[in-house]
C-alpha cells in the first residue's frame, strides 16, 4: 500500500489515513475537470493535496483562504520543494513602503526584491501554495503565476466569496474630483448600471489622464516620498475602477449598485457582482484538473462557483474523528433577534447562559463566536469584572488586530475566554488553544443588504446554504487534529429553524443534539 515515504512526505508523516487513501483514488480515477471532496475535520486535506500533486506530477498550485492556511502548509511541507507566495503588500520595498508601491515606482529588482526572488522560487517550483486574493489579483493584472496542471482549491466552500470580493469595487466623490470629472449635483448618478454604462467611457478616459500625469509627476520629482506613494495608489484605485466600470454593459443584470451618502470620501458608489460564477474562469484560468475540498463542500457550493453538473464529480466522507470528542450541544436558551425586537427578558437568558458556560468552563480556554462586535461587546460589558475576556471586533479576520487579538489569548492565562465574530473560518484553536466553545448567535445574512436580498430574489435557498456553511465552519474551530477534544455548545434557539431549512446544505457527519442543561465537561487536555 502507498506510503508517505512514497511520495517524499516529512518524516512527520508515518502513514496515511483511510480517507487520504480514498481521495487519492477518488481524484486519480474522475474523469471529470473538477473533482469535488466534502472532507470533514480529521481528514487531513493538507496531506491529500500534496499527496495528489505528488501522484499527478507535474505543476499544481494550491489555493488557501487565508494567511494562516498558508503558513500550515508552508511549516508543515518545510524543505520539500514548495514554493510559496503572497501579495507585494506582504513585502517590505528598499525604496519606502511596501513592495507593491515599489512596483508603481518601478523600483529596480537588483536581483535582492523580496517578492520577486520569491516569485522566481515558485516560478521554479512544481508545488506552490498561495491565497485566493493574490492568485486572483495577479492573474487580472496580468501578473499570474504560471498556469499550472493541477489546482487544488482548498477551503472551497470560501472559494465564491474570495471571487466576488475581486470582482467587486467602488467609486467615490473625491476619485470623480482627483480625476477631473467633479460631478454636480444635478448630474451625480444614481443607482442605475445603465447610467453607469454611459458615463463609463468619459470616467476611463479622465481615470487614464490622471494617473498618466500623478506618474509623470512622481517620477520627476526623483525622490519618491510617502505622499508620492499614496498618490499613486489613489490614482490606480480610480484607473481600476474606471475600467470596470467600462467592461458593463448597458442592460447588465449581474450588477448591482448601491449608493452611500456620509462617507470619510464623499458621496460612495459600491458595485457588486451578483452572480460571480459567472466569471468562474477568472479563477480557473482555463486548468484542466481542479480539485475542490472543504469540510463544509456541497452541490450546491458547485452550482455557485458556475460549475455545471455535468462537469464535475463529488464525493464526501463520514466523521473522521469520534463524535465523543468534539459534540455539538443546542443548549435551549432563547432566540436571539435584532436589538429592536429582542425582549428585555430573553437577553437577560441569553447573558445569564453565557455566564453559566464562562463558570462551568473556567478551568480552561473557552473561544465565543457572536456573529456582530456589538454581540461581543455586550457580553464583554456584563461579564469582563467576573472573566478574563479577551475582546476583539476586527470585522475582518485577516487583519492585525484580529492576529493581535489570537496572540493575547493564546498567551494568556488558563481559563481565558475569546469573544469576537471574526474566528468562525480560517483559524486553528488546536489542543489547549480553546477546549470548548459557544455559537452565541445564528449566522443569518442580513436580509436589508441589497446584495444579499438580490441573490435571495433569484435563489431561496442561498441565504440558509451561507448560515449553514457558517454554522459548520464555526463548530469546527476546536477540533482539528485525533487528539482533541472539545465541546462547541450553541445558545440560540433559532439553530432549530435553520438545519430545518438548510438541511441539504450542510454535510451529513454534522450533527447537534439537544440538552436541557449543560452537560458534563470532557476530560481536560
Amino acid at each position: 500500500m502507498l506510503s508517505p515515504h512514497d511520495l517524499g512526505f516529512p518524516d512527520s508523516f508515518d502513514q496515511f489515513r483511510d480517507c487520504q487513501h480514498e481521495a487519492y483514488e477518488f481524484a486519480l480515477t474522475s474523469e471529470k475537470r473538477f473533482i469535488a471532496m466534502g472532507i470533514p475535520p480529521g481528514g487531513g486535506k493538507s496531506a491529500i493535496a500534496y499527496g495528489l500533486a505528488k501522484l499527478f506530477g507535474g505543476r499544481t498550485v494550491i489555493l488557501t483562504a487565508t494567511h494562516g492556511l498558508e503558513d500550515q502548509y508552508r511549516d508543515t511541507f518545510i524543505g520539500n520543494r514548495i514554493a510559496h507566495i503572497r501579495g507585494r503588500r506582504n513585502y517590505a520595498c528598499w525604496e519606502g513602503g511596501n513592495c507593491d508601491d515599489g512596483r508603481r515606482m518601478q523600483c529596480a529588482d537588483k536581483l535582492g526584491c523580496p517578492y520577486l526572488c520569491d516569485f522566481r522560487s515558485q516560478d521554479a517550483a512544481n508545488i506552490v501554495v498561495t491565497n485566493y486574493a493574490y492568485w486572483l489579483a495577479a492573474n487580472s493584472r496580468g501578473e499570474g503565476i504560471r498556469k499550472p496542471d493541477t489546482l487544488v482549491c482548498d477551503e472551497a466552500g470560501l472559494a465564491d466569496g474570495w471571487l466576488s470580493n475581486s470582482l467587486d469595487f467602488r467609486f467615490t466623490e473625491r476619485q470623480s474630483r482627483e480625476a477631473g470629472l467633479g460631478f454636480h449635483a444635478s448630474q451625480r448618478p444614481g443607482e442605475d448600471i445603465e447610467e453607469w454604462s454611459g458615463l463609463a467611457p468619459r470616467i476611463l478616459q479622465s481615470a487614464y489622464d490622471h494617473l498618466a500625469l500623478v506618474q509623470l509627476e512622481s517620477k520627476s520629482s526623483g525622490r519618491f516620498t510617502g505622499k508620492d506613494f499614496g498618490r499613486l495608489r489613489r490614482a490606480e484605485e480610480i484607473y481600476d475602477a474606471a475600467y470596470k466600470l467600462s467592461q458593463f454593459s448597458k442592460h447588465d443584470n449581474n450588477w448591482i449598485c448601491t449608493r452611500v451618502d456620509g462617507s470619510d470620501e464623499g458621496r460612495l458608489w459600491r458595485f457588486q457582482c451578483v452572480w460571480p460564477g459567472r466569471y468562474k474562469e477568472r479563477l480557473f484560468q482555463g486548468i484542466q484538473r481542479v480539485i475542490l475540498m472543504s469540510a463544509t463542500l456541497r452541490p450546491k457550493t458547485m452550482q455557485l462557483l458556475g460549475i455545471k453538473r455535468d462537469d464535475y464529480e463529488f464525493k464526501e466522507w463520514s466523521r473522521q474523528f469520534p463524535a465523543v470528542n468534539g459534540p455539538v450541544i443546542w443548549v435551549p436558551t432563547c432566540k436571539v433577534k435584532h436589538d429592536e425586537r429582542w425582549g428585555n427578558e430573553d437577553r437577560q437568558k441569553w447573558i445569564e447562559r453565557h455566564d453559566e458556560i464562562f463558570k462551568w468552563g473556567s478551568d480552561r480556554n473557552g473561544l465565543t463566536h457572536t456573529v456582530s462586535y456589538a454581540r461581543a461587546k455586550q457580553i464583554g460589558e456584563q461579564l469582563g469584572s467576573r472573566y478574563r475576556i479577551v475582546l476583539n471586533g476586527a470585522a475582518d479576520p485577516e487583519t492585525a488586530t484580529a492576529t493581535q487579538a489570537f496572540e493575547t489569548f493564546k498567551q494568556g492565562d488558563c481559563g481565558s475566554v475569546l469573544v469576537s465574530p471574526s474566528f468562525s473560518t480560517g483559524w486553528n484553536f488546536a489542543g489547549r488553544t480553546a477546549e470548548w466553545q459557544v455559537l452565541s448567535k445564528m449566522p443569518f445574512l442580513p436580509p436589508t443588504d441589497k446584495l444579499i436580498a438580490a441573490r435571495t430574489d433569484q435563489d431561496f435557498d442561498y441565504p440558509w446554504y451561507m448560515a449553514g456553511q457558517e454554522l459548520v465552519q464555526s463548530s469546527g474551530r476546536i477540533n482539528r487534529y485525533p487528539d482533541d477534544r472539545g465541546t462547541t455548545l450553541i445558545v440560540d434557539d433559532n439553530v432549530k429553524w435553520l438545519l430545518r431549512a438548510a438541511g441539504d446544505h450542510v454535510p451529513k457527519w454534522f450533527k447537534v443534539r439537544r440538552e436541557e442543561q449543560l452537560p458534563r465537561p470532557l476530560e481536560k487536555l
